[in-house]
């Protein structure tokens, strides 16, 4: 008669890694994640088999670079300021499998500076009359978001908060236009 052995063994999933540095990818960056797998017998391929899990993204097909090592370049373009956590899944050609569910993270952070467009004022700051308040405007814009926006006159004023919440001059909150009063009357004459 004949005899079969099955295969029961799944693949071993050894350290995972993402390059750059996992402290210093930015939102936009390139982060190649890589792991070793290694099995008794082959590697199944494609996403449904062997395949990276960015939880809160998605699932992507591992590729098999060389010898044991398998990797997918995760192109974060458009992807939040976060941190996030990698799953690592590798079945072999027999359907056995085995998931590292806490193979790592990587943190996104916002290296770029926020988008300050022309600031505006109404009436003209240059010849105020005594009395005026003066609407200062600015459109301020961030891929992370803002967290607050300042002013200051040289000279004359600390740094004051600026709004984008519909009051204080603002015609409409969430819009990124921030808004804030100057009240020329708190001045002292001829400055």
């Amino acid at each position: 008669g004949t005899i079969t052995v099955a295969d029961i063994t799944a693949p071993v999933i050894g350290a995972t890694t993402d390059a750059p540095d996992p402290a210093d990818p930015e939102a936009g960056d390139v982060v190649t994640i890589s792991t070793t797998i290694t099995d008794n017998l082959a590697i199944a391929t494609g996403v449904a088999n062997t395949f990276v899990t960015i939880v809160g993204i998605g699932n992507y097909a591992l590729v098999n670079v060389a010898g044991n090592t398998w990797a997918y370049d995760w192109d974060t373009s458009g992807v939040a300021e976060n941190t996030y956590t990698i799953q690592i899944t590798a079945e072999d050609t027999n359907g056995n499998s085995d998931t590292d569910a806490a193979a790592g993270t990587i943190t996104l952070s916002d290296a770029t500076p926020p988008t300050i467009g022309a600031t505006t004022t109404v009436p003209d700051p240059a010849d105020p009359d005594a009395g005026d308040i003066i609407l200062i405007s600015v459109v301020v814009t961030d891929v992370s978001g803002i967290d607050n926006v300042t002013y200051r006159i040289n000279g004359l004023t600390g740094w004051t908060l600026m709004y984008d919440d519909g009051t204080n001059g603002d015609v409409a909150g969430g819009d990124n236009n921030y808004t804030a009063r100057y009240d020329v009357s708190s001045q002292p004459a001829n400055t």
